[in-house]
């Protein structure tokens, strides 16, 4: 068994196209028609924490448990400005948003032994929360009709998924053949509940259906004298599931409105 630790600042300067958009500063007169680039970003930054067991359970078994943090500051967003001469407003990038993520992740692994199954699974319980899933959130907020007040608390991020199931299971004889099973299932991520183009509750206060996929890789091997020919057959999304990636917003399904 192995019980280890980790610690560490990361940072990350943040894409060009953000520090470099729209660099001769035009701002297009009225509400929030301009963007403009930031040249004076600072880097994003990560604090990491992580602590994990490892233990072996048997000769082809072992298990490993890790618990993560990470504390992100410094995040892009979009600072609103107004120009009181004119009364054009305009944003521009800035390291304003900030957010956390935080969860537990459980994996399983069977090596091949003597017999033909091997095996693997890892499932993670994670939370991804900020108060700004894109550095254009406030912007496109801002240009609403009438404006949204952007979020000042931490919400989940468009990318949240709270829980996470991956494995794999797979027989195999060596040199002659295998066939395998790929797994993955995930809880739907969040989106905005609106009637009409009217938020009735908080960013990214809903969920949308689960999604999964299924995979099947199989092989069969030929020896020809000293040559070796493989056949090889993979079915993607064995089940033919149709995961609802893009749902409306006032009912949280791809499949009808209100």
């Amino acid at each position: 068994g192995t019980i280890y630790f980790s610690y560490g600042h990361f940072f990350q300067i943040p894409p060009f196209a953000y520090l470099y958009s729209n660099p001769e500063f035009e701002v297009i007169s009225g509400r929030f028609n301009s963007i403009l680039g930031n040249a004076d970003l600072n880097p994003q930054s990560t604090i990491t924490y992580e602590i994990g067991l490892k233990q072996q359970l048997a000769d082809d078994i072992g298990i490993e448990a890790i618990c993560f943090y990470k504390d992100i500051n410094d995040l892009l967003g979009s600072q609103l400005y107004e120009l009181y001469s004119r009364g054009d407003y305009y944003a521009r990038y800035g390291n304003k948003d900030y957010g956390n993520v935080q969860g537990v992740t459980f994996s399983f692994e069977k090596r091949r032994g003597r017999g033909l199954l091997s095996a693997s699974l890892d499932y993670t319980y994670q939370f991804s929360e900020s108060n700004a899933s894109s550095p254009e959130a406030a912007f496109v907020d801002a240009q609403s009709d009438p404006p949204v007040e952007s979020q000042r608390f931490v919400v989940p991020v468009d990318w949240d998924q709270r829980h996470t199931l991956n494995f794999n299971v797979t027989l195999s004889k060596p040199r002659n053949w295998a066939v395998s099973l790929l797994g993955r299932l995930g809880s739907g991520l969040p989106y905005t509940p609106a009637l009409q183009g009217v938020r009735t509750d908080y960013e990214n206060s809903e969920r949308k259906p689960m999604q999964y996929t299924f995979d099947l890789n199989a092989h069969k091997d030929f020896y020809i004298g000293k040559m070796k020919a493989a056949v090889l057959l993979q079915i993607y999304n064995l089940f033919d599931r149709l995961n609802e990636d893009s749902v409306n917003s006032d009912t949280g399904r791809a499949t009808y409105s209100l």
